[in-house]
């Protein structure tokens, strides 16, 4: 019998085999200068894929480490976000990009509390996903078995209310929430900055990203 973590493990798979990268590799430079005033040394990557983030976080000097489903180096151990391999209190910072709209209810509430566990008191929890995602608009049947599947795996779909609700239930508390095109703030020339003027002509943006930051208190 196939679990949850024995799909996740086969997306992860297919996307490394058909692309070589994943999103979070394209905006990991991104990302961190959007979230920089609120990571500090000793950082944990969950979901941490080809290794990234963590590579761009040392060659700053910080101390990081990961962990994902499928280990691509030395510096990313595998494990899941439900299990963390990990003391308690081990870290200041946790990152967890483009992770939690794959997890079913169970996993969710496992892997906050293995978050929360794992990180130190007044530390950063620094989240993205996709923001407010109409999940049938993704999703696929198989033309086999006729079994419907969201073409990337996602389970959830998070809006501003939802998540910092969530994040309260196992003692967050949301001090950073801000929506970004992410995807076209990396493709697009000067990106960053046309994102800012069409959100001030109030464009309405496909492919949107929430990024959470949530201290634990």
């Amino acid at each position: 019998m196939h679990t949850d973590e024995d799909y996740q493990k086969s997306i992860f798979t297919t996307h490394v085999k058909k692309h070589g990268a994943f999103k979070g590799d394209a905006v990991s430079r991104i990302l961190l200068r959007i979230v920089r005033h609120y990571f500090t040394d000793n950082i944990l990557d969950i979901g941490a894929g080809s290794g990234t983030l963590i590579k761009l976080l040392k060659s700053r000097g910080f101390d990081a480490k990961g962990v994902d489903l499928y280990s691509t180096s030395d510096d990313i151990q595998q494990g899941s976000i439900t299990d963390l391999p990990f003391a308690d209190k081990s870290f200041n910072t946790v990152f967890c990009c483009d992770v939690i709209e794959h997890l079913t209810n169970e996993q969710i509430e496992k892997g906050l509390r293995e978050t929360a566990r794992v990180l130190k008191r007044q530390g950063h929890l620094i989240i993205t996903t996709p923001y407010n995602e109409e999940l049938k608009q993704n999703s696929l049947v198989c033309p086999k078995c006729g079994h419907e599947f969201h073409r990337y795996g996602h389970l959830q779909s998070f809006d501003e209310k939802r998540i910092a609700e969530l994040l309260s239930n196992y003692g967050f508390q949301v001090s950073f929430l801000k929506i970004y095109a992410l995807g076209a703030m990396v493709k697009v020339p000067l990106g960053r900055y046309i994102h800012f003027i069409l959100k001030r002509l109030q464009f309405d943006f496909v492919g949107k990203t929430m990024v959470i930051v949530a201290q634990y208190v």
